[in-house]
């Protein structure tokens, strides 16, 4: 069930009452009283009560809800109009400029709601205007933003009073009178809707009830008053039982409802507007007059309406189609990704599953690169010798230097500024004789040339011990970096094979022929 608060906040404190409102009726869940010397609600104090009354909602374990706000009848201006018949759209313009005539207020102080009456014999439409200061209905909001309540409802205390009939079983035309230290309002009801109502102001009010009494009989005489219901915890009722001639009843609205009994007797009879706000809430789901969400002109419905809401429809089931074929595209792509997924892991799985043994040859590579492979070192040595006829290689040592596991022995570059050079892993030495030593030379400028995989070669020249020979003996140093098998790429030319030539029939001798 829905649940409500309804706040009276212009009879002199704060008076709550919480409850449920739904087709079971009103069920009241709490009622809490405070009072004050602030005055009426203005906006000079509203944010000071909406603290407050988020205090006493805390302090009571009241949980919050949607906000109905009573204001006072000296709040408000009531205006009885006649008006010609006007479609729906266009009635509340029209109930506002028959209304705002002769209205004292400026209309753009105001805020206007109306209550649409029985129309009258000859046709006229009729209504109640009542309008409200638009500074009172901002120090309302105030008030609610305080004390962080949500604003639905803003309805004069007037309204309120069919209901209070209601409550104590009373059947109109009757009048409802509450009353307080220096206020009280006398509302008349007949037919289930406010005929006549005005504020108490004098320090004695049954001298004015009495007043208010003489006028409505002057003004309604075909419905004449049966009952005055009193809602005053003092001596009111009795007082004008004993001066009026029709009966009178005093209530007390607190009596019997959560947390009403626990009021001070000076304050239940303020609780009559509140728990009616209440019954009228759960009678009827809109309030008859509401300034928070007053009655407005509205736009006449065109004549393409019928159009534009097959055209909304056509376009609600496109759009309704096109969001299924997104899902169940979004659906296939959802799967595929899956399979994608799964196919991933599968893969990773297969990869981490063979990674051992990669790294294992990884290791056996690295370790096997760590000395120089001699056959391949020899056929290099073979592709640079030009003539073998006129250098001749005496000797061919290569040496392999140990390694250390932590150095890394990546193919060797020349040493660049902020590296280290490459580290050897053999020493290549190579003795040569020859007449002629630019031959050698020319062996050693190679290998200086070929930085890559080779570093500091050096040429010794030495004569030879034997006699009569002119050749000299030269060797030849270079350390050696580490080349991986396919970086040894360079071929050794093949000698030209020599003509053949047939041989003359003369070489077979008689009766031979080639």
């Amino acid at each position: 069930m829905p649940r409500f608060l309804a706040l009276d906040a212009d009879a002199g404190g704060l008076f709550v009452a919480a409850g449920d409102v739904g087709r079971g009726g009103l069920v009241v869940e709490q009622t809490l009283a405070a009072a004050d010397d602030l005055g009426p609600l203005t906006s000079a104090n509203a944010a000071a009560r909406g603290t407050r009354l988020k205090e006493l909602l805390a302090a009571a374990a009241v949980k919050p809800a949607p906000l109905l706000l009573l204001v006072g009848r000296d709040r408000v201006i009531f205006k009885d109009v006649s008006h010609p018949p006007a479609a729906p759209a266009d009635e509340p313009a029209v109930v506002r400029f028959q209304a705002a005539r002769d209205l004292t207020d400026a209309a753009d102080d105001v805020v206007m709601d109306y209550l649409p009456l029985p129309p009258a014999a000859d046709g006229q439409r009729r209504a109640t205007a009542v309008f409200l200061r638009k500074e009172v209905l901002a120090a309302a909001r105030q008030l609610a933003d305080a004390a962080g309540l949500k604003l639905v409802g803003i309805t004069p205390r007037p309204f309120t009073a069919p209901a209070a009939l209601r409550r104590a079983g009373v059947a109109p035309p009757a009048v409802v009178v509450t009353s307080w230290p220096g206020g009280g309002e006398f509302t008349a009801v007949a037919d289930g809707r406010v005929w006549f109502t005005r504020p108490l102001t004098a320090a004695d009010p049954v001298g004015e009830i009495r007043r208010n009494l003489a006028v409505y009989a002057s003004q309604h005489p075909d419905a004449p008053l049966t009952t005055v219901l009193v809602a005053d915890a003092g001596n009111l009722a009795d007082r004008l039982a004993e001066v009026l001639p029709m009966p009178v009843r005093g209530i007390d609205p607190a009596a019997g409802v959560p947390g009403g009994d626990l009021l001070a007797p000076s304050l239940r009879g303020r609780l009559a507007g509140p728990l009616a706000l209440l019954a009228q809430k759960a009678a009827a789901d809109a309030l008859p007059v509401n300034f928070a969400q007053p009655r407005v002109p509205r736009a006449e419905p065109g004549k393409n309406r019928g159009r534009l809401i097959i055209a909304a429809i056509a376009a609600a089931l496109l759009l309704g189609m096109g969001g299924l074929f997104a899902y169940l595209q979004l659906d296939t792509a959802a799967a595929r990704v899956a399979a994608l997924q799964k196919q991933k892991k599968e893969l990773q799985d297969q990869l981490d599953a063979v990674q051992p043994n990669v790294n294992r040859l990884k290791a056996a590579d690295e370790f096997d690169a760590r000395e120089a492979v001699v056959l391949d070192e020899l056929y290099e040595l073979a592709r640079r010798v030009p003539d073998v006829s006129k250098l001749t290689v005496v000797e061919f040592e290569l040496t392999s230097k140990p390694v250390l596991p932590t150095k890394k022995l990546g193919a060797a570059t020349p040493a660049t500024a902020g590296k280290a050079p490459p580290v050897p892993i053999a020493t290549l030495r190579v003795t040569f004789r020859s007449a002629d030593d630019k031959l050698v030379r020319g062996v050693m400028d190679s290998l200086t040339k070929d930085k890559q995989f080779y570093g500091k070669a050096a040429l010794n020249v030495s004569p030879t011990s034997e006699a009569g020979n002119k050749a000299v003996q030269l060797v030849v140093t270079a350390d050696v970096f580490r080349r991986k098998p396919d970086q040894y790429t360079q071929l050794i030319a093949a000698p030209r094979a020599a003509p053949v030539v047939a041989p003359a029939a003369a070489d077979f001798g008689e009766g031979f022929a080639p």
